[in-house]
């Protein structure tokens, strides 16, 4: 079975239809049984004044900073819908967080100067320590709900730093019942985690408390952060924060 070594592993996954499809594959062609029930949806923000004030200014940043694929894709449809081009943002340097997002800008044809080792946020204000952040406007469209270690990072650092939300996370409530009986059956063998939203969503989805819990596998230090918040501790975190660590970290486990 060294060719399919999740061979009749049941794996839930809580990310989003949308991101949850390369995992999914990936997953399969190892041999595991995969069940996608997110836990979050992505939405537009509440308002768009603060997105649209910094894209029509945007010629006065010097930096823009993308900390998930979810923003990349966010920006592009809001500037779309404003009549502009995601082009107009190749005169900045851009930084990313994670491959995926990184790609998501190559190929828009946006050259990404940035993008640091530890796909997370401490990862990007390690790698910010390398530049010459004081008097430099950076802009980060994100979450509406959002990490505060970088913006916090840059402006302790001499910068100035605009978050503008460009879509938030909501519960999916469609999902509750489906949720709460897979868990039930308690046939699943791991549970996926990718983000803080999706551990928060889970556990008030899944209302009651169960027994017992299948393994848990954590893509990043803050979503492990999150679940110990709620008394669990992950099987293991991935490394790299990607999909080639929670692969590599799942198999490992099993071969232990």
């Amino acid at each position: 079975m060294n060719n399919i070594p999740l061979f009749q592993q049941t794996i839930l996954i809580t990310r989003s239809f949308q991101q949850a499809s390369p995992l999914q594959k990936r997953l399969e062609s190892l041999g595991a049984n995969t069940i996608c029930i997110p836990t979050i949806e992505i939405s537009s923000p509440p308002h768009w004044q603060a997105f649209d004030t910094a894209f029509t200014n945007y010629q006065e940043f010097d930096w823009i900073l993308f900390t998930s694929l979810n923003a990349v894709q966010k920006t592009q449809e809001r500037i779309h819908a404003l009549g502009g081009s995601m082009q107009q943002l190749s005169r900045l340097n851009i930084g990313a967080i994670g491959n995926q997002t990184q790609n998501a800008l190559l190929q828009l044809q946006l050259n990404v100067t940035l993008v640091p080792q530890e796909y997370s946020s401490t990862g990007m204000c390690q790698a910010l320590q390398q530049l010459q952040i004081q008097g430099k406007h950076f802009w980060i469209p994100s979450a509406l709900v959002r990490n505060p270690e970088l913006p916090d990072y840059i402006r302790t650092a001499g910068g100035i730093a605009s978050c503008t939300p460009v879509y938030q996370t909501i519960l999916p409530q469609q999902n509750i019942g489906l949720l709460q009986e897979t868990m039930m059956q308690k046939n699943i063998d791991w549970i996926v985690f990718s983000s803080s939203s999706t551990v928060h969503h889970f556990f008030t989805m899944l209302g009651e408390p169960l027994l017992s819990y299948p393994k848990i596998a954590s893509l990043g230090t803050r979503t492990t952060a999150t679940l110990l918040e709620y008394g669990f501790s992950p099987s293991f975190t991935a490394y790299p924060h990607n999909i080639d660590g929670l692969l590599q970290g799942i198999v490992q486990y099993g071969e232990q």
